[in-house]
C-alpha cells in the first residue's frame, strides 16, 4: 500500500476515491484525477476471462488492449526467443539482426563469397598456365623433338599457339601411314573422340577401324575433306614419312605437320606439331584460350587412335593374319602362300 497525501493507493483495488476528494493537494483537479484514476483498472488476465479470444500461434498478448498482438520475433539462427520486447538482455545471448542491419550482414556475407570465388577462379588460372598448359603443349615430346624443325615452321614463323605432341607407336611406318593417308569427312574420320566429332558436325560417321585402299593415294594438292570448314589443303605428302596439312581461313594460319620417326625395328615416333596463328586483338587471344583444352584433348585421343589402330595392324602382321585392307570390300586380293618346298617367285620345286 502506497501513502499519497493522506489517501490510500492499493494496486490491487484502486485509489480510495473519499480521501483524495478533500484532499487539499489536488485542488480542484482532484474529482478529475480520480475519474481518470477510476478508469484505469488491472486487467484480467486470461484465464480470469474466459470470454476474451486467444493470441493467435507465434503471437503474444499486447499490454495495450485485448484486440492488439505482438507479432512474433525472427531472431538469427540459434538466438533464443525473448517472450518480451523489453525483456532485459544479456550480454552473452546472440543478437538478432533487424532492419538495416540485417541487410548490411547480408551484403557482407555475399562479399565474403565473392572474394573466396574470385580467389579460387584466380588460383585456377594461373595452374592452368604455370603447371598445366606447358605440360599438354608437349605431351608426349622429347626435348630433342621439340628442337627437331619439321616441315611447316616457315609457314607460321611467330605461331601464337605452338604445340609438339608425340607417341611411340609398336609398328613400322608404313602400317601407321594408311591411317594417316584415309583421313577425312566421309573417308576414315579422324580417330579423335568420335561422338564429339559428330555432335559438331565435323564427321558423319565413327572413325574407320581398318584400312581403305580406295583412299590410300593422298598427294599434294588435295583437300581433306572436314565438316563445317571448306578442307584440309594437303601441302606436302611423303608416303611413310610426313605429311603438312596448310589452312589458310579468316586471317587465320594453320599448320598440321605429321612426321613418322623410326625408334627401332618395330618402333615408330608418331610426332605432330601445331603452329597457329590469327588477327592481332583480344579477339583472337580469347579464341585461342578458349579452345586450347579442347585441343588438347582431341589431339591426344587422335594420337592414342592412331596408335591403337597402327599396332592392331602390326599385331596381325607378326601373326601371320592377312592384311586388313583384304578384308575391305573392292581391296586387293589376299596373296596366296607359295607351296612347301618351293621359293616365292620360283616355278618349280627344288
Amino acid at each position: 500500500m502506497i501513502r499519497l497525501a493522506g489517501a490510500s493507493l492499493v494496486p490491487e483495488h484502486g485509489v480510495s476515491i473519499e480521501a483524495l476528494e478533500g484532499n487539499p493537494l489536488f485542488g480542484s483537479r482532484g474529482k478529475t484525477s480520480i475519474s481518470v484514476m477510476r478508469t484505469v483498472k488491472p486487467q484480467a488476465s486470461p484465464a480470469d476471462s474466459p470470454g476474451r479470444r486467444s493470441a493467435p500461434r507465434g503471437c503474444r498478448r499486447s499490454e495495450a488492449g485485448p484486440t492488439r498482438w505482438w507479432p512474433p520475433m525472427r531472431p538469427r539462427t540459434g538466438a533464443p526467443v525473448r517472450d518480451r520486447p523489453d525483456t532485459p538482455v544479456d550480454p552473452d545471448e546472440p543478437e538478432t539482426l533487424h532492419g538495416s542491419e540485417d541487410v548490411v550482414h547480408r551484403l557482407r556475407r555475399a562479399g565474403r563469397v565473392a572474394l573466396w570465388c574470385l580467389a579460387a577462379v584466380a588460383l585456377l588460372v594461373s595452374a592452368w598456365i604455370l603447371l598445366v598448359r606447358p605440360w599438354h603443349l608437349r605431351w608426349g615430346a622429347t626435348d630433342e623433338e621439340l628442337r627437331r624443325s619439321m616441315p611447316g615452321d616457315e609457314v607460321v614463323p611467330e605461331p601464337q599457339h605452338a604445340s609438339t605432341r608425340a607417341v611411340t607407336v609398336a609398328a613400322r611406318p608404313e602400317e601407321i601411314w594408311p591411317w594417316l593417308a584415309q583421313m577425312g569427312k566421309g573417308r576414315g574420320g579422324l580417330y579423335s573422340i568420335d561422338w564429339l566429332d559428330q555432335l559438331f558436325g565435323v564427321l558423319d560417321e565413327p572413325s574407320a577401324e581398318r584400312i581403305l585402299p580406295q583412299f590410300q593415294d593422298l598427294r599434294a594438292g588435295d583437300v581433306i575433306p572436314v565438316g563445317g570448314m571448306p578442307g584440309w589443303p594437303v601441302a606436302l605428302a611423303e608416303p611413310n614419312r610426313l605429311l603438312l596439312i596448310e589452312v589458310h581461313q579468316d586471317g587465320f594460319d594453320v599448320t598440321q605437320s605429321w612426321g613418322l620417326y623410326p625408334a627401332g625395328p618395330e618402333a615408330t615416333r608418331l610426332v605432330l606439331r601445331v603452329r597457329g596463328r590469327g588477327p592481332p586483338g583480344p579477339r583472337t587471344r580469347l579464341l585461342l584460350a578458349a579452345l586450347d583444352p579442347q585441343e588438347f584433348l582431341m589431339v591426344r585421343a587422335q594420337l592414342r587412335g592412331i596408335q591403337r589402330r597402327a599396332e592392331a595392324v602390326a599385331a596381325q602382321r607378326r601373326a601371320g593374319v592377312p592384311s586388313p585392307a583384304a578384308l575391305v570390300p573392292g581391296g586387293p586380293a589376299p596373296r596366296a602362300a607359295p607351296p612347301a618346298g618351293t621359293r616365292q617367285g620360283a616355278g618349280s620345286s627344288e
